[in-house]
C-alpha cells in the first residue's frame, strides 16, 4: 500500500475519532436523538471532466506523447459523508474515471521511417477520495467548500508501469436539502497531481470537473 495512501487513511480515521470524542463531550448533543441518526449521507454522482494537463505527456526523459484532450472524459461513483455537526463533514467513496486522449508519439533520440500517427490512448482509474467539507450554509440551501486527496488505482493505461497515483482536490459547490432527507449538489472540482503519473517521468495530472450528485440522509 502506498505511503501517501497510508498517511491519508490515518488522517481520515483520526478525524472521525476526534469528532466522535468531541461529540461525546458536548452536553447539547443527544446521543439517541433523530438528528444523531442522520449524520451519514450516501449518494451517487456524475462529473464531466476537462483535462488541463500539459499537452506534452512525457513518459520518460526522451519519449512521450503530444496530447490532444478531445475525448469525453468523466467520473461516476458513490459517496459516503459523515457529518459530526452541521458545519463540517468527512467524505469518501469509490469512483470510476476515464482520462482518454489522442496522442502522437515522439522520441527525441529516435529515427523514424514514417512519422508517428495520432492514436487513441485509453486511461481508466478506480479512485478513493478522502476529503473534508465545510458548509458555509447548511440548512435548505447548501454552500460548501471541499479539500483533500484523490487516490487513483490504475486499471487501464498502456503507457504506465505505475499502479497508483495521487491528486490533491479542491472544490466549491451549492446544493439544496429536500424535506424527505434527499439533497442535490452541484460543484466545480479542481485536481492537481501530487505524485507522478508515469514511472519514469515527472508528468502530473491537472483536471477540472463539473459535478452533479444526489444524496440521502440515513
Amino acid at each position: 500500500m502506498s505511503k501517501i495512501f497510508q498517511i491519508q487513511l490515518f488522517v481520515f480515521l483520526f478525524g472521525i475519532g476526534f469528532s466522535l470524542h468531541a461529540q461525546e463531550n458536548t452536553k447539547e448533543t443527544p446521543i439517541l436523538s433523530n438528528q444523531s441518526l442522520k449524520k451519514i449521507k450516501i449518494g451517487l454522482f456524475y462529473s464531466l471532466d476537462k483535462n488541463l494537463s500539459d499537452k506534452s505527456q512525457s513518459t520518460s526523459k526522451y519519449e512521450g506523447y503530444a496530447a490532444e484532450y478531445n475525448k469525453h472524459n468523466y467520473s461516476l461513483g458513490t459517496e459516503i459523508e459523515y457529518k459530526p455537526n452541521s458545519k463540517f463533514s468527512i467524505q469518501s467513496g469509490l469512483t470510476y474515471s476515464i482520462r482518454d486522449f489522442t496522442g502522437t508519439f515522439y522520441c527525441h533520440v529516435c529515427d523514424f521511417i514514417a512519422a508517428p500517427q495520432p492514436e487513441d490512448i485509453n486511461q481508466q482509474f478506480l479512485e478513493i477520495p478522502l476529503t473534508a467539507k465545510y458548509y458555509f450554509l447548511s440548512k435548505k440551501v447548501l454552500l460548501f467548500a471541499e479539500a483533500g486527496f484523490i487516490n487513483q488505482f490504475i486499471i487501464k493505461n498502456k503507457l504506465n508501469e505505475n499502479n497508483y497515483n495521487a491528486n490533491a482536490k479542491a472544490a466549491l459547490g451549492v446544493g439544496y436539502q429536500f424535506d424527505n432527507s434527499y439533497s442535490i449538489e452541484i460543484s466545480t472540482n479542481y485536481q492537481s497531481g501530487i505524485s507522478n503519473l508515469y514511472k519514469n517521468s515527472n508528468f502530473k495530472q491537472q483536471l477540472l470537473g463539473f459535478k452533479v450528485g444526489i444524496k440521502k440522509e440515513l
